[in-house]
């Protein structure tokens, strides 16, 4: 099996050309034609098991298309699999793996109306449906994924939990740095980065690393840390309260989101009632990197993660989206490192994407993952037309 890529034809040209075209006589010299086509070299089969050929192909080796039922043969999966289109020209189904697409990840890419989120849903039903034990975590920025389907399948494989903000996540480690302690206060009190307040506790975080001090206690005495050194009284007595008010409300009423995840089929992250762009990227970083950093040390665990239009969360430039700046330099390394490495460490990524106009660029590349571009409209569940 060969894939091609392009094909040509060299032939001799003449000056006469454009006149034989337009009196429609065409003469042709098949000794002096020469077709070629670029292909990928794909393998063969034999007992079954997909091999390489190894030996060059000789010239002029006949080649033929092959028969609908020889290409679904040869590329359908053995086990579960879910269709997102069909091979042109043929009517035969382009059919993914999904236990293998369960392992690495996809990268969705489509303009609006393709079908992306259609096939997102499809991918989380088909394999809460027919992957054992399985364990995925949505991030939904606007309540699109609130349907009985999802729900439903989630229940009968193990468990659904929706979680809704204003989220507050629990902090497995008790210490973090200073800055990301600065972060999960802004987050957690929902003021303004832009307020004078939080200005000086942003520069003294700063002040603090460059100090050498790496690490705070998330606790009131720990934060006091940043507290203390706010040189103005009035805004120092002001982050005093934002810092005893943040501390005691959360206390207790954080959500464990590794144990969530274990004891659920499906966590459903739905952040539509949030107040800003900030508490939803800032709460799905945390979501993320708490998981893979579960994950780094316990073996046992893992977790699909499913993002939609992720270029909200991750833009190409900090300063293109609807979050502050601070917000997308800290999820942005967490995101590289989980695209890269998370699907070896049992987190694979399942990420959507608008198509970039105007001739840019998606740079979202996750490592090993399946990539999807649609095109066309798209059709139910099963259904989305793609390539």
């Amino acid at each position: 099996m060969l894939q091609v890529e392009n094909t040509y034809v060299k032939r001799p040209t003449s000056s006469y050309d454009e006149k034989l075209v337009r009196d429609g006589v065409i003469r042709r010299d098949e000794e002096r034609e020469i077709p070629k086509a670029s292909c990928w070299q794909v393998g063969y089969l034999e007992a079954g098991e997909l091999k390489p050929y190894l030996l060059p192909i000789p010239p002029l080796t006949p080649v033929y298309r092959p028969l609908e039922s020889e290409l679904e043969a040869f590329i359908a999966p053995e086990g579960p699999s879910v269709a997102v289109g069909t091979i042109y020209p043929t009517t035969t189904p382009l059919r993914l793996d999904l236990r293998r697409l369960f392992r690495q990840g996809a990268l969705i890419i489509g303009g609006i109306g393709t079908g992306k989120s259609t096939l997102m849903l499809t991918l989380m039903v088909r394999m809460l449906q027919t992957i054992r034990n399985p364990h995925l975590l949505l991030i939904d920025w606007d309540g699109e994924y609130n349907t009985s389907v999802l729900e439903e399948a989630a229940v009968r494989a193990g468990g659904y939990l929706k979680l809704a903000a204003p989220l507050r996540l629990a902090r497995r480690a008790n210490y973090l740095s200073p800055t990301s302690a600065y972060n999960k206060l802004r987050q957690l009190s929902g003021r303004s980065p832009n307020e004078k307040v939080m200005r000086a506790l942003f520069a003294v975080a700063k002040q603090l690393e460059e100090g050498g001090i790496q690490a705070v206690e998330w606790s009131r005495a720990g934060l006091a840390q940043l507290v203390e050194r706010v040189a103005d009284h009035a805004l120092r007595r002001e982050a005093d309260e934002i810092v005893s008010r943040v501390v005691g409300e959360a206390q207790g009423g954080e959500v464990d989101i590794v144990e969530a995840v274990r004891r659920n089929a499906l966590v459903h992250i739905d952040m539509s009632g949030a107040q800003s762009w900030d508490e939803i990227v800032n709460a799905a970083r945390e979501a993320v990197e708490e998981c893979y950093r579960q994950a780094r040390a316990d073996p046992s665990f893992g977790v699909a993660v499913f993002i939609d239009e992720v270029h909200n969360f991750v833009p190409q430039s900090p300063s293109e989206g609807a979050a502050s700046r601070q917000a997308y330099e800290e999820i942005i390394p967490v995101m590289k490192l989980v695209a890269t490495t998370g699907p070896r460490n049992g987190v694979p990524l399942f990420i959507a994407t608008q198509e970039a106009l105007g001739g840019g660029q998606v740079h979202h590349d996750p490592v090993s993952a399946e990539h999807i571009r649609l095109q066309g409209r798209g059709r139910g569940p099963i259904e989305a037309r793609g390539r």
